[in-house]
């Protein structure tokens, strides 16, 4: 059971550090020191946080 467990923080950990690798604001080196959760941390900022922009319809102001 441990190897799966293994395998599978491996699997999460290549996988976000090919996405934040991607974006080319981190290097190897910074990615391989972070920790699991700091990882995902920052997939979130970057991939989660889709800004948003609010519609307004404003009136045309009428002098």
């Amino acid at each position: 059971m441990s190897k799966l467990f293994r395998k599978a923080l491996e699997d999460q950990r290549v996988f976000y550090s090919r996405k934040l690798n991607s974006l080319g604001i981190y290097d190897q080196e910074v990615l391989s020191s972070m920790t699991l959760s700091e990882l995902k941390k920052e997939y979130q900022h970057f991939y989660s946080s889709v800004p948003f922009m609010k519609l307004t319809h404003k009136k045309p102001v009428q002098p």
